[in-house]
């Protein structure tokens, strides 16, 4: 078996250690995807009850545009309004394509500031400014990607990964070798 026979060879400690760290990770990974689609779910739901009711159609279909790229934080919203502007402006006129802006600007701004970071900080039990500040480093360090990672490697971080503890042979020779404490 060649699970095995890794687990056995020289490599195998880095092997086990490196398996669980994946692993670890990869929860922590699909946790913020769980969390991203629930944000999708609240923007298509709130777009679609404003396209409603400004009359913009064909409503299932913008609204289906909104929940996929709604995976993408806070530039998905961006994205999926190009078609709901134009159809609005091509329906309808300026006045409805500029209501529709209007009517994004409040979903994005509800995305960005109550959504995203109560939803994600309720998950991983960070504070909502901090994860604002993760959204905002991120996206300016390394865009949509900083933005989809952020949260999930700065969990990882904080409360995942740990230090390795020393072997239990090194941690019996420290004890022996420490000096005894002096009494006061």
């Amino acid at each position: 078996n060649e699970l095995v026979s890794w687990r056995e060879s020289r490599v195998g400690r880095f092997f086990y250690e490196a398996t669980a760290s994946v692993i670890n990770f990869s929860e922590v990974v699909g946790t913020a995807f769980q969390c991203q689609l629930v944000v999708a779910l609240l923007n298509a739901v709130i777009t679609c009850i404003g396209l409603a009711v400004l009359d913009i159609g064909p409503i299932l279909l913008l609204t289906c545009i909104v929940f996929l790229f709604g995976l993408i934080p806070v530039l998905g919203v961006w994205i999926s309004s190009v078609p709901i502007v134009l159809i609005a402006f091509n329906d309808h006129g300026l006045h409805r394509a500029v209501l529709a802006v209007a009517m994004i600007v409040v979903v994005h701004l509800l995305e960005a500031y109550v959504f995203n970071p109560r939803i994600y900080a309720a998950r991983f039990h960070l504070n909502p400014v901090i994860v604002l500040i993760i959204l905002l480093v991120g996206h300016e360090t390394f865009g949509v990607w900083g933005m989809l990672l952020g949260i999930p490697v700065t969990h990882y971080v904080l409360n995942v990964a740990q230090m390795p503890g020393l072997p239990p042979k090194l941690k019996g020779r420290r004890n022996k070798s420490a000096p005894a404490p002096r009494p006061s």
